[in-house]
C-alpha cells in the first residue's frame, strides 16, 4: 500500500487532502517532511550519505535523518520515528528540539519530479556511536560525525544536498549549543 502525505498549501497549512508520496511529487504538492540533526557532546554532527537508488539526490551527504511525515501524524512522532528507522536511534520526543521550518525544492521537469515541501528541523543531543547505530539498508550508505568547520566547507559543494539555508542555521545552533556547555 503507498504512503499517503497530507497535502499542505505554501503556509504549511493542511488542506484536508491526502495523496500517495508518488502522485504529491509528480504533481507538485506542497507537504510537510521532517529533518533531524544528531548532534554530540563534542559539538560534531551526524551526518548520513544517501543511498544511491533515492530519487532525490543520491549518493550525497545530508541531514542526519529525514523523511515525509505519514497522513495524520504528527511532526514529532515522525521526527522519532525517521531517526529510529534510519539510523537506529531512539529518542523520546521531549528529547527533540524544535529548530525552525524551511521550504525545500527540488523541480525536474524532464522526470516529472516536482518535490515542494516544507521542513520542520529539530536537533538533538546524542553520543551514540557509528558501530551502535542500525543503518536503514535502502535508505544510508554511510554515516559519519563532522565538525561544523567541516560541514561549513563540504555543504559548499556537490558531494552534499544544497540545503544551504538550513546547514548555516544548524551550524549556528551547534556552535552556540557548544559555547553552553563548554
Amino acid at each position: 500500500m503507498a504512503e499517503l502525505i497530507d497535502i499542505v498549501d505554501r503556509e504549511g497549512m493542511p488542506t484536508g487532502v491526502s495523496l500517495p508520496r508518488d502522485r504529491v511529487h509528480a504533481e507538485g504538492h506542497w507537504h510537510r517532511t521532517v529533518h533531524v540533526w544528531v548532534y554530540n557532546s563534542q559539538g560534531e554532527i551526524l551526518v548520513q550519505k544517501r543511498h544511491h537508488a533515492k530519487d532525490s539526490y543520491p549518493g550525497r551527504w545530508d541531514v542526519s535523518s529525514a523523511g515525509h511525515i505519514s497522513a495524520g501524524e504528527p511532526v514529532k512522532t515522525s521526527a522519532a520515528r525517521e531517526l529510529s528507522e534510519e539510523l537506529g536511534i531512539e529518542v523520546g520526543e521531549s528529547d527533540l528540539v524544535y529548530l525552525f521550518d524551511q521550504e525545500q525544492k527540488e523541480i525536474r521537469p524532464a522526470e516529472k519530479f516536482f518535490d515542494n515541501e516544507i521542513a520542520s528541523v529539530f536537533a538533538v543531543r546524542s553520543d551514540v556511536t557509528i558501530d551502535k547505530m542500525a543503518l536503514q539498508e535502502s535508505e544510508v550508505t554511510a554515516v559519519r560525525f563532522i565538525s561544523t568547520e567541516t560541514l561549513a566547507k563540504e555543504s559548499q559543494t556537490d558531494a552534499f544536498v544544497p540545503h544551504i539555508a538550513e546547514y548555516e542555521k544548524i551550524i549556528r545552533f551547534i556552535n552556540t549549543v557548544a559555547e553552553v556547555h563548554s
